[in-house]
């Protein structure tokens, strides 16, 4: 091998080298989702289920098309909407106030806390909720007020991705 073609050995095993330390990580790595962030898309139900005191239930209405839709930006939850399934408003399980959609917030953005609704009535509605993310579903439960519903009935749904 003469020196021209050691030259030129040596230029393409530094360009080669540059080139494979430009495609490496910098060690930047990106920040983890936010529990608000994993659980901002659009739920349907898994399982459904009621105790009106005398133990629990499976729902007997039709929740086929029930939908909530959750969304967030930067890892804080901004907007939700409900598609009640069948339901009119009013009617149990009636959770989200008066109206289908408006902003939420969620405690402590841990895998389990409580889910506060506001409407654009601004009355707050609060669900517990668990999010098991290997599962891939969002537990919600709450209980209807003895306003709407004199037998207090607690409701728990299991809800899995709609898409």
């Amino acid at each position: 091998m003469n020196m021209k073609h050691l030259k030129y050995f040596f230029l393409a095993f530094t360009v080669s080298g540059l080139l494979f330390l430009g495609a490496c990580d910098n060690g930047s790595d990106p920040e983890p989702q936010t529990v608000a962030e994993k659980i901002s898309k659009s739920w349907k139900v898994q399982s459904a289920t009621q105790d009106v005191g005398s133990g629990s239930e499976s729902v007997t209405f039709d929740f086929s098309s029930f939908r909530l839709t959750l969304a967030s930006t930067d890892g804080e939850p901004t907007t939700y909407s409900i598609t009640p399934g069948g339901l009119t408003d009013g009617k149990t399980p009636n959770y989200n106030g008066s109206t289908n959609s408006g902003t939420w917030t969620i405690s402590g953005n841990t895998t389990s806390g409580t889910i506060v609704f506001e409407d654009a009535a601004a009355s707050d509605s609060s669900v517990t909720y668990s999010f098991d993310e290997s599962a891939g579903t969002l537990t919600l439960t709450w209980t209807v007020s003895i306003d709407i519903d004199k037998t207090e009935p607690s409701y728990t749904f299991v809800l899995e991705s709609a898409s």
